[in-house]
């Protein structure tokens, strides 16, 4: 630096002067040139530092904008980062603001000689900025090469956790936090490692977290390796949903084809979490609209074991199409209200079987339609057997796994039923990637009321939306039936994050048929091409469908399609 003693005390002279009013004019050229001497020296120590910052703040955000999109875990991170770069920019603003004051006070020359201290930045300041920054700077006399700063910053990075003796399980307490707790010695002990532990399989860990908070009960789960007392650890962090429980679940029904048959409804699900105890779930479903329903389920597992018990009730009244060959005559109310009583057997997260009893009262009474139609009313009594596997990776559209329902019942008693009957019904259906955008999905039905005659509350219906398109709702009717589709469907856009999930185009061929006896049957197909899309309101599919005796077709749905 070119500023000695005697610049500084030439300064305070020719200021001094000025303050006298003495100063002459070619003192005032003097002390313009010391004055600008003073700003172009002080500019040349704080452009490094001002440089180094705004490559700071620049890093910082195109690390931001890297981390766009990704998961919730993530979207924290972000926050984090976003936060930093925030500071970093209050920072350089504050910056800029003490040196523009320090230059004006300087220029105007009204607060006592300067300090040749001036030209520096004490200590303090620059251990506040290796703190805020990690790393040296021009400025603040820390010297520090690219490569180091690499070096320094990988070093910063946590590596993956490579093993663990023992479990630490923090954000819950009580029963959850010990539940989670044996879940998780479990996983480590069998599934991720071998040797109580060791060689732990973080891909393994990454899946069992995502399952366990895909069960709807926590926000989000993290973990970190810690070392107690020269022994490896794993600790899990859990963060609980702020919103609940309970928990409410909007639902939006629509089944419309064309302007014959359109069916729209809104509802909720209200969830009550560990209710008695630990695992224990109130479920109560509404459902307004053009179909209605409230429905209510106990949920209790036995004693911290897989077994559970599940009493219910329900009351219920949906429209039902009547119809005289291919003309419907009429619309039927279908009213029930009931109860019963399930015990199960929950084997993981993706089977359940249950067996159980069923008592409601139902009726069938016409509501548009001619005079004269009959109306069916009484008890029905029956027990049942239901089995559940769900092996696809999502419930709305799948792009792989199978997903079976079966059903079996024995109908004691029943409005026009002449005697006892067993029915069976099984529904599958099966997605297979082709790429990572395209997918097959075979879908396969059958029911059958084997030797007896189902009566009007346990017949098998097709027709409608993805159960032969072409034709209305209810349109088939029989104490059988058989049903099968074969089709692909290709992701081609994706929706805002706000707004919704995937857009797919899609295509499939549909065959099936209800009948009485063997020598009824006839087969009925549909082609059918539209869009599926995953939205906010659920899955949303527009299509056209058209049968190859001409009867044609378009239905849009919101709500589960496969």
């Amino acid at each position: 630096m070119s500023w000695t003693k005697d610049s500084q005390a030439r300064l305070d002279r020719l200021r001094a002067s000025e303050l006298a009013g003495t100063l002459t004019e070619p003192e005032q050229v003097e002390l313009a040139a010391l004055i600008a001497q003073v700003e172009a020296e002080e500019a040349q120590i704080l452009a490094p530092a001002m440089n180094r910052l705004r490559a700071e703040v620049f890093e910082q955000e195109q690390e931001l904008g890297a981390l766009q999109g990704e998961n919730e875990e993530l979207a924290r991170l972000l926050a984090q980062q976003q936060s930093l770069a925030t500071d970093a920019r209050r920072f350089l603003a504050e910056f800029d603001q003490r040196r523009n004051a320090i230059l004006d006070a300087l220029a105007r020359l009204v607060d006592g000689p300067l300090p040749t201290a001036w030209m520096a930045v004490s200590a303090e300041t620059r251990e506040a900025v290796r703190t805020a920054f990690g790393r040296g700077c021009d400025y603040c006399g820390v010297s520090e090469t690219e490569e180091d700063f690499a070096a320094a910053r990988a070093a910063r990075k946590r590596s993956p956790q490579k093993s663990a003796e023992v479990l630490e399980v923090t954000g819950v307490s009580g029963d959850e936090q010990q539940h989670l707790e044996k879940r998780l010695q479990k996983t480590l002990h069998t599934d991720l490692g071998k040797d109580s532990g060791k060689n732990l399989d973080i891909d393994k860990l990454d899946a069992r977290l995502t399952q366990i908070v895909g069960e709807g009960r926590f926000d989000r789960m993290g973990y970190e390796g810690f070392v107690q007392n020269g022994v490896p650890g794993l600790r899990v962090v859990v963060h609980e949903k702020s919103y609940g429980p309970p928990f409410v679940d909007l639902a939006v029904n629509v089944d419309g084809s064309g302007v014959a048959a359109f069916d729209v409804s809104g509802g909720a699900r209200v969830t009550f979490m560990d209710i008695d105890r630990r695992g224990g779930e109130w479920r109560n479903d509404l459902l307004f609209g053009s179909s209605n329903l409230a429905a209510s389920e106990f949920y209790q597992p036995l004693a911290m074991s897989r077994f559970f018990v599940a009493p219910f009730a329900f009351a219920s009244k949906f429209a039902r199409n009547s119809f005289t060959g291919e003309t419907r005559v009429a619309v039927f109310g279908d009213e029930r209200a009931g109860g019963g009583f399930d015990f199960g057997y929950d084997s993981g997260r993706r089977s359940e079987i249950r067996l159980g009893y069923e008592i409601f009262s139902g009726k069938l009474a016409p509501l548009i339609g001619s005079a004269g139609l009959p109306i069916v009313s009484g008890n029905t009594g029956e027990f049942r057997l239901r089995y559940v596997w769900d092996g696809q990776d999502s419930p709305t559209v799948p792009s792989r796994g199978l997903r079976i329902i079966s059903s079996l019942s024995r109908v004691l008693q029943s409005p026009d039923l002449d005697r006892p009957i067993t029915q069976l019904d099984v529904q599958t259906s099966t997605f297979a990637p082709l790429s990572p955008k395209t997918s097959l999905f075979f879908i396969a039905s059958a029911g059958t009321s084997f030797h007896g005659t189902a009566g009007p509350l346990q017949v098998f219906a097709l027709g409608g939306p993805f159960h032969l398109g072409a034709y209305l709702p209810q349109e088939f009717l029989g104490n059988h039936y058989g049903y099968s589709s074969v089709g692909f469907r290709r992701e081609f856009y994706r929706l805002p994050q706000l707004v919704g999930g995937k857009i797919y185009w899609a295509g499939w061929y549909e065959a099936g048929t209800a009948f009485n006896d063997p020598d009824s049957v006839v087969v009925r197909g549909t082609f059918n091409l539209g869009v599926i899309a995953e939205t906010i309101a659920g899955p949303l599919a527009l299509a056209g469908s058209i049968s190859p005796t001409g009867q044609s077709r378009v239905n849009f749905s919101i709500g589960r399609l496969f």
